[in-house]
């Protein structure tokens, strides 16, 4: 090769290099954050979904807690929701149909919890003996056999009522299934062969203050001020000669007597006030529906168990 030839070889080779190492610094050079980072280990989620961190204790979708219940939070809200125990009557009650304990969601929770699938258990003496918390539904109406079932979520401050027995089948109003409480309960509580351990509170919406009375001529309208909060009012019939019709033994006319009956009941008062702010109370009706007693009069231990087998409170006496 000619020395003029090696020489302007020289010269592109040089150029070439030159161009590379501009190329390079103009692109990040030793600061690019590729020679920083460790290659993916595993590819990008697909456009339009985000990657979320889940909780292994957590078994609801929509932000409700399933799991333990042994850490608390700086702040001084529980970081994971406590649930506690209250022996009720079990110390006592031999009947499964009123024997009852208490689970209460710590006011100072951070998440609802789903009790549903949670397990009682007694002392081990019978070590098998034990139940698992059921589905309820929220608002339990006449005539509706077998509403369909949810979660029982108890928010801060929610209780349940544990009843080991079921209630018995009876009318207008056939308790199949665990419900929560509202204002209008007291409607059930006080029909005739309807009573619960506890009491269901009684605190409906008087009578006299329901808007459905603004029509009503006087006659009608101070036989409704009459009426008991939460009271059904009762149709029977005279034993006279023409049968009449009485409402809670007294005779009135028959248009009033249709309205009291048809304005004055579980399901009515429901209809008017379900969309009410305070509708429904902190306090669920929870049935295991146990032949038996669960809790033995002494010597007891009352564990609650969470779905993932762990302890999350316990009662002894």
């Amino acid at each position: 090769m000619a020395a003029g030839e090696a020489k302007s070889d020289f010269w592109w080779l040089g150029g070439v290099v030159a161009l590379l190492g501009l190329a390079w610094l103009v692109t990040g050079g030793p600061g690019r954050q590729e020679s920083r980072v460790a290659p993916l280990l595993e590819p990008p989620a697909p456009l339009g979904r985000e990657r979320t961190s889940v909780s292994n204790n957590s078994n609801d979708s929509r932000g409700t807690f399933g799991g333990n219940t042994n850490s608390d939070s700086s702040d001084g809200k529980n970081a994971v929701p406590i649930v506690k125990i209250s022996r009720g009557n079990a110390q006592n009650e031999n009947s499964a149909r009123a024997e009852y304990i208490t689970l209460t969601a710590d006011r100072d929770n951070r998440l609802p919890v789903n009790i549903t699938g949670w397990r009682l258990a007694n002392s081990g003496r019978l070590w098998w003996k034990g139940a698992t918390i059921p589905s309820g539904t929220t608002l339990i109406i006449a005539g509706v056999p077998h509403p369909a079932q949810e979660p029982i979520i108890l928010w801060p401050g929610d209780s349940a009522v544990i009843t080991t027995g079921s209630f018995p089948a009876t009318t207008p109003i056939n308790i199949d299934t665990s419900f929560k409480i509202n204002i209008c309960s007291g409607y059930i509580e006080n029909l005739p062969d309807y009573r619960f351990t506890p009491s269901l509170r009684s605190s409906c919406p008087a009578p006299r203050d329901e808007v459905v009375t603004t029509n009503l001529d006087s006659d009608c309208y101070n036989i409704v001020k009459r009426l008991g909060s939460c009271h059904t009012p009762q149709r029977t019939t005279a034993r006279d000669r023409d049968q009449t019709e009485l409402i809670d033994g007294a005779v009135i006319p028959a248009s009033c007597r249709d309205f009291i009956l048809r304005e004055f009941n579980y399901n009515a008062c429901v209809a008017r006030h379900r969309g009410d702010a305070d509708f429904f109370g902190q306090e669920w009706r929870v049935f295991l529906r146990q032949p038996d007693e669960l809790w033995y009069k002494d010597r007891e231990t009352i564990t609650l168990y969470d779905n993932l087998g762990n302890i999350v409170d316990q009662v002894k006496y």
